[in-house]
């Protein structure tokens, strides 16, 4: 197998959104601010990230699948995915089939925001506190001090030095240099010492974001759409392991002809959860009633009762 490289900058600016989206049969973005900040800890401990496996598509067939953008700014009260315009696309263009989760955190990492409750609804962004010098005594932790949070003000909670940077301000750098030179004007206040553990900080962030390539892909070129479910399926086993309404709500995604089987089985899970004073079903149920609801369906719920003509009848039901 042939991978590819690329820098996690040349994939947010070239591919995330551009040529690269996702399939219907990925299931939504599922990863809370901590697992983003532990992804980007290990970018920085020089931890391997894993592969990622496109799946592309030639331009003349770009529009025979149903494909999603990568969430950018994630807000909890509204997770879904938003559908793709690709009217402007004029070339090929991958599905991701591997990693989704993670190319969505460095997204939001470097990018967007991540919106949440806790008490109230909080606006966040991840920082990185350029003095965190803890020592890392437990493979548990964390190594460098990734944060989301609404600003770069002082936390009293978590005392000892802090300079809290946002992330995707390395963007912006095309030069290490770039980057130091800005701490300069930034931290006039803080000694010479403190300046220069940030600007070793800042010069580590910039390789890793910019220079270094870290991220491996794989190409996965066949138009045979059961085989591609079926990678989809084995690489999408281990980490949070796929629900079978993930799978089922999948294939039904990408094989029902004139409804968005994604569309209208969250929104109906939504509806039924919010009458009277509030329920607590999920897809797994609305999956398994559209089997048992639907006449001359078997009731197995696995893989192998939802073929293409048991789909339509559950999508005419």
């Amino acid at each position: 197998m042939a991978y590819e490289n690329t820098t996690i900058k040349e994939l947010l600016e070239e591919k995330v959104n551009k040529c690269a989206f996702l399939p219907a049969i990925q299931r939504e973005y599922v990863w809370s601010p901590y697992q983003i900040c532990k992804l980007f800890d290990s970018l920085m401990s020089g931890y391997p990230i894993s592969s990622f496996l496109f799946w592309r598509i030639r331009e003349e067939h770009k529009s025979d699948w149903m494909s999603y953008d990568f969430i950018r700014e994630f807000d909890q009260a509204s997770p879904h995915n938003t559908p793709s315009n690709l009217d402007g696309v004029n070339r090929d263009i991958y599905l991701v089939l591997d990693g989704q989760q993670r190319i969505t955190s460095i997204n939001i990492g470097l990018r967007g925001s991540y919106r949440f409750f806790y008490r109230k609804w909080r606006k966040t962004y991840l920082y990185l506190n350029l003095l965190w010098d803890k020592p890392n005594d437990s493979p548990e932790e964390l190594t460098y001090q990734f944060a989301f949070r609404e600003n770069d003000t002082y936390d009293s909670k978590l005392g000892g030095k802090q300079y809290w940077y946002r992330v995707g301000e390395i963007l912006n750098d095309e030069d290490a240099e770039d980057a130091k030179e800005k701490l300069d004007k930034w931290m006039s206040g803080y000694s010479e010492d403190e300046l220069k553990t940030a600007k070793r900080m800042i010069g580590k962030l910039h390789s890793v974001i910019n220079v270094s390539r870290i991220i491996n892909f794989y190409e996965e070129k066949s138009n045979d759409y059961d085989k591609v479910l079926e990678i989809f399926i084995r690489t999408n086993t281990g980490g949070k392991k796929l629900e079978y309404s993930d799978i089922l709500l999948s294939t039904a995604t990408a094989k029902w002809k004139t409804l968005n089987a994604r569309e209208e089985i969250n929104e109906f899970t939504e509806n039924i959860n919010s009458v009277g004073a509030g329920y607590s079903f999920d897809r797994d149920f609305v999956m398994k009633a559209a089997m048992f609801l639907t006449e001359n369906l078997p009731i197995q719920y696995k893989l192998s009762s939802f073929t293409q003509k048991n789909l339509e009848l559950i999508e005419n039901h």
